[in-house]
């Protein structure tokens, strides 16, 4: 029976049970109450058996399982503990490999990316990664793309079509005859999410190229990116290209409008982000792209059109464990997972928000007592706590902060 990752969700649900709890409130009175939603953390770490908590990439395999490629191996985590399998670069040659990425070809195949740029397998037969001849043979300089049958291949500043069953290799151009594209244009990125492909230019400008269609759309850079070379990240469920640059910050591309919008840190209000150097972008099931970044994480929500930012605090131990998020992955159950630098894996479940919890200590977001005598809520959306023993408690609903009143004061 294959593993699903409602298994981790049970397994932090088991261990959180001995924590005590004194405070119950549910989350969905305070979406519906209109404020702002907290994020919420599980921290997975070479505590719980990774073998490194500096993760930089995760993906996740049809039977379920959560892989991660840390600093020092690659292992899958089948929700209570991690295990680690052979690189063979020939037949019986075991070899150390550092992997940088992973991904899933056709939902069924898992390939890893070395760090030198070499591709492997996983061989689920005799549970090992094997070298990929398929992608080392076609001497990849630049990024691959899985999209069904086919691996779309930027080398040598141009883009190519391999498709996996018969190893035959076209240009965009000769896959798609009808693209009305500049003689010699070369490419300097791309992604492709679902049917379209996404090519940065040397001419200053994004390609959009729908597969299925065999159409493509044009779209100058904005002229503050000039002599600058930016970096394609995501295209999202609603047809907006995401792309950044370090200095800039983070850019996004509606193709209805060819309007660009700009985030920065830099800026301020709903323009703004904690930093410009962009590592990763996924979205998940509400839509809601996560956006990993030097400094911490920025959730956009598209129906607001504002971030919500996620930095590390060390008086919130339900936060971020560590600001640079490199990875960000958004499972077949649509939980969160984030790798992080040298704070392993931060796990958010999509489920578990129906409660939240606040248990007694000196913390700013811990409750003065144990025994909770009587509640009221009062014009500003603020909860006050009676203890029997321990005065008087303001909840802050929109921060989860605790101010504690007692007859001392």
């Amino acid at each position: 029976m294959g593993f699903r990752s409602e298994r981790i969700t049970d397994r932090f649900s088991a261990v959180f049970r001995h924590v005590p709890v004194f405070v119950l409130i549910m989350a969905q009175t305070l979406l519906v109450s209109g404020m702002e939603e907290v994020f919420s953390f599980q921290h997975i770490t070479n505590e719980n058996g990774l073998p490194s908590s500096y993760v930089k990439s995760i993906t996740q395999d049809p039977e379920g399982f959560i892989w991660l490629a840390t600093r020092i191996a690659v292992s899958r985590f089948d929700g209570y503990e991690f295990r680690e399998f052979p690189f063979y670069d020939g037949e019986r040659l075991v070899t150390d490999v550092y992997c940088n990425r992973l991904f899933m070809f056709n939902d069924s195949l898992l390939v890893a990316r070395s760090n030198n740029g070499r591709y492997y397998y996983f061989d689920t037969d005799r549970e090992c990664f094997r070298a990929y001849s398929l992608l080392n043979e076609a001497r990849i300089s630049g990024n691959v793309q899985p999209s069904g049958q086919e691996y779309w291949i930027l080398n040598d500043r141009s883009i190519y079509c391999l498709d996996a069953a018969t190893s035959r290799q076209r240009t965009l151009r000769e896959k798609y005859r009808t693209l009305k594209l500049q003689d010699n244009l070369e490419f300097l990125d791309l992604v492709v999410q679902d049917e379209y492909l996404v090519a940065l230019t040397s001419t200053h400008s994004i390609c959009w190229v729908d597969l299925d269609k065999g159409d493509c759309m044009k779209f100058d850079l904005p002229g503050s990116l000039d002599r600058m070379q930016p970096t394609l990240y995501r295209v999202d469920g609603r047809r907006h290209i995401w792309f950044g640059e370090e200095t800039r910050g983070l850019y996004r591309l509606d193709i209805s409008t060819g309007r660009f919008t700009r985030y920065s840190k830099d800026l301020s209000g709903p323009n703004y982000i904690p930093h410009n150097m962009i590592h990763c972008i996924t979205e998940d099931r509400q839509e809601r792209l996560w956006i990993g970044t030097e400094d911490g994480l920025a959730i956009c929500n598209p129906e607001e059109k504002s971030f919500s930012v996620c930095q590390f605090n060390p008086n919130n131990p339900n936060g971020l464990n560590s600001n640079p998020i490199y990875d960000a992955f958004c499972d077949m159950d649509g939980n969160v997972w984030l790798g992080t630098f040298f704070g392993g894996v931060n796990l958010w479940i999509s489920e578990k928000s129906f409660f939240r919890t606040w248990t007694s200590g000196f913390g700013r977001w811990q409750l003065g007592g144990n025994v909770v005598s009587c509640f009221t809520e009062d014009r500003d959306g603020n909860l006050w706590i009676g203890f029997e023993d321990m005065g008087l408690n303001m909840l802050d609903m929109k921060t989860g902060e605790v101010t504690r009143y007692t007859s001392g004061k």
